[in-house]
């Protein structure tokens, strides 16, 4: 596995797994909470990584629980979608962690996508939600940092996110932004910024983001979380975005 931090394993955007997950309802948040930290977020890399896993960014949000939002979003990122596609059916230990989703998610509600472009954004198949990315360059996502904007609005979120993203994709690199990430509905949606070498406090109002009529309920900074020997748990009180740092497997990038 490489350790070597000078290295950049670089994915394809088209292999950035999107996801909102919802506490399944017959537990309480400290339970949920303990769940994640202890087991489900660790347990990704350390089951994945082997099938190739590039990055994992994932957020706890810990909205009201009247607003009926996500619990949980996240980045899973791989090299490829043919990868993914490789570790979700024909491994064991993958079809197994796809199975552990269900001890902690209500997964009548919970589901993963991946994005399309600004021009053709991906709709799920089965909702009205919507993903894309803005530049469409492969980056190595263990590297640099992630911001993350947790949005509600009763305006239509996906014409508002689309049009601002068509607007800035010839200005991220006057911003230090190198990518961008949007999952939406109509009502509530995640943005991820990524930069590989800024940090990203950039005031919202320099980039023009519509906030007009939109109620930013979260704004985080992503926080690296090293996983060295595979059993670190991670300590969940309240909100947290966390950039895990794992080792990866340098078979798949060559």
């Amino acid at each position: 596995m490489n350790t070597n931090s000078n290295i950049r394993l670089k994915a394809n955007p088209n292999a950035i797994r999107l996801f909102w997950g919802y506490k399944k309802s017959e537990l309480t948040k400290e339970i949920f909470y303990k769940e994640l930290g202890e087991t489900f977020m660790p347990g990704t890399p350390v089951a994945l990584a082997p099938s190739g896993l590039n990055g994992y960014l994932p957020a706890v949000l810990n909205l009201d629980e009247g607003l009926k939002f996500p619990d949980e979003v996240a980045l899973i990122v791989y090299p490829t979608v043919e990868l993914y596609n490789e570790a979700r059916q024909n491994s064991l230990i993958g079809r197994l962690y796809t199975y552990s989703h269900e001890g902690v998610f209500d997964m009548k509600q919970s589901r993963g996508q991946f994005p399309g472009t600004v021009e053709n954004p991906i709709k799920h198949g089965n909702i009205d939600r919507w993903g894309w990315y803005v530049s469409g360059n492969h980056f190595d996502w263990q590297r640099g940092n992630s911001r993350l904007l947790v949005l509600s609005s009763e305006k239509n979120l996906f014409e508002i996110l689309i049009s601002f993203s068509q607007t800035i994709r010839s200005q991220l690199s006057q911003f230090r932004i190198d990518e961008i990430i949007v999952m939406t509905t109509a009502s509530f949606a995640s943005v991820w910024f990524y930069s590989q070498d800024a940090e990203l406090t950039f005031d919202l109002n320099t980039i023009s983001f519509p906030i007009e009529g939109v109620t930013i309920h979260r704004d985080l900074k992503s926080l690296p979380f090293y996983l060295r020997n595979g059993n670190e748990p991670l300590k969940i009180d309240d909100t947290l975005f966390v950039q895990y740092k794992f080792p990866r497997e340098l078979k798949f990038y060559i």
